[in-house]
C-alpha cells in the first residue's frame, strides 16, 4: 500500500520507477478477437476529451453497484473463514473501494489527449496493434498513466483503505480487499467497449496491485543501491 515516502532523483529509483510503468502496458492479446486490428476512429474517439467523458460518466452510475456486487461475490467467497471481516467492516470497504474507482476515473479522464495532437494523427483508417505498438499514434491512442501522478492522487484514499483492512482483527482482510478490488474490476471492464477496456484497463491493474505491492516504497529503497547493483537486479527478477 503506498505510504508518504520522500522520492530521491536518483539513476537507481528511475531504474525501478521504469520497471513499475512497464508493467501498465496495455494487454494487447484481447485485440487478437478482432483479428488484430482495430478501426483507430473507434480509440481515437474514445481516448478524445469528449470520449474519456461519456465512459466516465456510464461509469459513475455503474462503479458503486459493482462494487457492491463484487463485495457480496467476495464475501461468499470468504466464507470458509469465519469473521475475517464483519458485515460493517465489508460495507465500508465497499464504499472505499468505489471511492478509490471514482478518483481512478477522475485522473483518467484528465489524462485526454492533446486535441490537436488527436486531430493531427486522424490520417491512417485503421492500425495493427501488433506491428505498429511504438508508433506516436498508437501512444497517443492508448495514453498510459501517468505512474507517478497516479501514485501521489490516489495516496489518500489508499490510506484511508489501508487503515480500514489494518483495522480489522484479521490479518487476512487484506486478501479479502484485495479480491473485492479484482471482481469489480472485472465487473466493471465487462460494461465497457474493446477501445475503453484497452484505454481503462492499465488504471484499473494499477490500483489493484497498490492495494498489496508497496511498490513506491520499493523504487525508493533502489536510492540505496547502484543502478548495477545486483540486489537491484534480484529484486526486478523476483517481483511479480
Amino acid at each position: 500500500m503506498l505510504i508518504n515516502t520522500p522520492r530521491f532523483n536518483k539513476t537507481s529509483v528511475e531504474r525501478l520507477v521504469n520497471f513499475w510503468a512497464n508493467r501498465y502496458v496495455p494487454d494487447l492479446s484481447i485485440i487478437a478477437t478482432n483479428n488484430d486490428v482495430l478501426n483507430i476512429y473507434d480509440l481515437l474517439d474514445v481516448a478524445s476529451r469528449k470520449g474519456r467523458t461519456q465512459t466516465v460518466t456510464k461509469l459513475q452510475r455503474l462503479i458503486q453497484i459493482n462494487c457492491e456486487c463484487a463485495g457480496i461475490k467476495t464475501d461468499a467467497m470468504f466464507s470458509y473463514i469465519p469473521n475475517v471481516v464483519n458485515l460493517t467492516e465489508a460495507k465500508r470497504i465497499a464504499e472505499l473501494v468505489s471511492s478509490v474507482y471514482d478518483k481512478v476515473l477522475e485522473i483518467y479522464q484528465e489524462q485526454s489527449p492533446n486535441p490537436s495532437l488527436m486531430a493531427a494523427i486522424r490520417l491512417g483508417e485503421t492500425i495493427n496493434f501488433f506491428t505498429d505498438f511504438s508508433s506516436p499514434w498508437t501512444v497517443v491512442a492508448l495514453e498510459l498513466p501517468a505512474i507517478e501522478k497516479l501514485a501521489t492522487s490516489l495516496e489518500p484514499v489508499l490510506r484511508q483503505l489501508r487503515e480500514q483492512h489494518i483495522s480489522a482483527k484479521d490479518r487476512r482482510a487484506i486478501g479479502f480487499v484485495t479480491t473485492q478490488f479484482h471482481f469489480s474490476t472485472k465487473l466493471v471492464l465487462n460494461r465497457l467497449t474493446l477501445p475503453e477496456q484497452i484505454l481503462l484497463s492499465p488504471y484499473f491493474k494499477f490500483v489493484e496491485e497498490q492495494v498489496s505491492i508497496p511498490w513506491q516504497r520499493i523504487c525508493n529503497a533502489a536510492a540505496l543501491h547502484d543502478f548495477n547493483s545486483p540486489t537491484l537486479a534480484l529484486v526486478e527478477q523476483v517481483l511479480p
